[in-house]
C-alpha cells in the first residue's frame, strides 16, 4: 500500500502536474504547487539555508545601527514614545534586555548630536549596514542566476536611499495606525460600522508588509524583476513575516520556565531563531519571484537540463556565434536573458556555458558605463575573426573538467576529431551559416 503511495506521489509530481488541467480551477491549483515545488527545488539547489545563517548573524550586527536612524527619524514625526513601547512589547518577558537595547540606541543618538559620533563609530556604522544590504543583494543575485553585483557607486546611491526611505516609511506606517485608529474610534457605531472599520484595521499591518516585501524582491535583485512576480512573492511573504511577528511577540508569554534557567541571555537565541527563520522565508519569497518570472523555461519541473558533451558544445557555439554576429555588425552586447532567448535555452543552462567561456578567457561581463540601468552585457575578449570552431572546442577541452560528463558517444568523438584535421575548424563563428 505504501509502495503504490509513493509511486502516485512520484508520479504526479514528476509528471502529472505539468501537464494541462482541464478546468480553470484545476489550472489554477497546478500554477500555485508548480512554483511552490520549484521555488522549493531552487531555494535547496543554491543552498539558501546557509544564507539564511549569514545574513542572521548581519541582521544582529546591524539592528542597534538601524535602530539609532529610525528613532532619529521617528522623533521628527513624534513617534519615539510608540516604537519604544512597540519594542518593550516585543521584549515583554525580558525588560532588562529592552533596556539594555534602547540604552545603546540612546548612546548612539546622544553621541551624534554632541559632535562625538565620529571617526571609527560612523565607519562602523556604514560597514554594518553595507555589509547587510550587500549580502542581502548577493543572495538574491545568487537566485536569480546573477553573477555580477551593482556597482559600488550604484551601492551607494542605491543603499543610501534604503537606509533613510525605509525608516520613514516604518515611521509613516506606524504614525498612519494610530491616526486611523484614533479616527474610527471617534466614529458613531453605526450598523457595527465602528466594530467592522476596527476589524479592517488588524489588517493593516499585513497590507504594509505585502507592500514592502514587493518593493524588496523588486528593487534589490541586480537584474529587471516584473512588479507582478515580486508581487506574487511579496503577498504570501508579507503575510507569513507579520505574522511571524505576532507569533514571536506573544509566544514569549509560554517561555517562562525557559526564562527562568537562561534569564536575560534567552532572548539573544529566541531572536536568532526568530531571525532564522524570517530569512528562510525571505529568501525563499525570492525564489518565488524568480520561478514565476521564468516558469516558460521549465520543462516537467526542471531548469538545469543534463547535457551531453555534443549537447553543450552546440549550444556554446551557437552562443558564440550570436554574440559574435552582434560585435561583428557593432550593435548593442547581448544582456544575460536576451542571450538565452537568442539560443533557445534556459537561462541556468547559459549561466553554466558563460561561466565556462569566462573560466576560458573567453567572453566577460561588464556594465556599460553609459548604461544608466546598471544591466550586465557580455562581451568577447578576443578578436572575432580569431574566433573559430577549432579554437572554441579546444578551450572547452582544456576546460573539461567542468563540463558535463559524455557518455560512450564514439561517433561525436570521431566528428572532433575530424574538426581539427579539416578546413571547418578553421571557420570564424561569424561566418557559419547555422549551428
Amino acid at each position: 500500500m505504501f509502495s503504490r503511495f509513493f509511486s502516485a506521489l512520484r508520479c504526479y509530481f514528476t509528471k502529472e502536474l505539468w501537464e494541462r488541467a482541464d478546468t480553470r480551477s484545476g489550472r489554477l491549483f497546478r500554477a500555485v504547487m508548480q512554483r511552490v515545488v520549484l521555488a522549493t527545488k531552487v531555494f535547496l539547489r543554491e543552498r539558501m539555508q546557509f544564507r539564511a545563517s549569514a545574513l542572521t548573524y548581519s541582521l544582529l550586527f546591524s539592528i542597534v545601527p538601524i535602530l539609532a536612524i529610525v528613532f532619529a527619524i521617528a522623533k521628527g514625526f513624534g513617534l519615539a514614545e510608540f516604537l519604544e513601547s512597540r519594542i518593550r512589547q516585543a521584549f515583554e518577558t525580558q525588560p532588562e534586555v529592552a533596556d539594555t537595547l534602547l540604552g545603546f540606541v540612546d548612546h548612539y543618538l546622544v553621541r551624534a548630536q554632541g559632535g562625538v559620533f565620529l571617526g571609527f563609530g560612523i565607519l562602523l556604522l556604514l560597514y554594518s549596514l553595507f555589509s547587510l544590504c550587500g549580502n542581502v543583494e548577493a543572495s538574491f543575485n545568487q537566485i536569480w542566476q546573477q553573477r555580477a553585483d551593482r556597482r559600488l557607486a550604484r551601492k551607494v546611491t542605491d543603499y543610501t536611499t534604503v537606509f533613510f526611505l525605509l525608516p520613514i516609511f516604518l515611521v509613516v506606517s506606524s504614525g498612519l495606525s494610530i491616526f486611523l485608529s484614533s479616527f474610527v474610534e471617534s466614529l458613531p457605531d453605526v450598523f457595527f460600522l465602528h466594530s467592522s472599520l476596527l476589524t479592517l484595521l488588524q489588517f493593516l499591518p499585513y497590507l504594509l508588509m505585502v507592500v514592502f516585501c514587493s518593493l524588496l524582491y523588486a528593487f534589490m535583485p541586480n537584474v529587471h524583476v516584473r512588479f507582478r512576480s515580486a508581487l506574487v512573492a511579496g503577498i504570501p511573504v508579507g503575510i507569513v513575516v507579520q505574522a511571524l511577528q505576532y507569533l514571536y511577540i506573544h509566544s514569549q508569554v509560554y517561555l517562562t520556565s525557559y526564562n527562568a534557567v537562561y534569564g536575560s541571555f534567552a532572548a539573544l537565541p529566541l531572536l536568532m531563531l526568530w531571525g532564522q527563520i524570517l530569512w528562510y522565508v525571505i529568501l525563499y519569497g525570492c525564489a518565488l519571484s524568480y520561478v514565476d518570472q521564468h516558469i516558460s523555461n521549465f520543462y516537467y519541473g526542471k531548469d538545469k537540463l543534463e547535457l551531453s558533451r555534443s549537447e553543450f558544445d552546440r549550444r556554446t557555439l551557437g552562443l558564440l556565434r550570436a554574440v559574435s554576429l552582434r560585435a561583428r555588425e557593432g550593435g548593442e552586447a547581448y544582456s544575460f536573458p536576451e542571450l538565452a532567448a537568442s539560443i533557445g535555452t534556459p537561462e541556468p543552462v547559459v549561466a553554466d556555458i558563460l561561466a565556462t567561456l569566462s573560466d576560458a578567457g573567453i567572453i566577460e561581463a561588464a556594465v556599460p558605463s553609459s548604461d544608466n540601468r546598471e544591466v550586465v552585457r557580455y562581451y568577447l575578449r578576443r578578436d572575432v575573426s580569431s574566433l573559430t570552431v577549432g579554437s572554441v572546442l579546444a578551450a572547452l577541452d582544456r576546460c573539461g573538467a567542468t563540463l558535463p560528463a559524455e557518455k560512450a558517444d564514439t561517433a561525436y568523438n570521431r566528428f572532433r576529431a575530424a574538426l581539427y584535421e579539416g578546413g571547418y575548424a578553421a571557420t570564424p563563428l561569424h561566418e557559419l551559416t547555422e549551428i
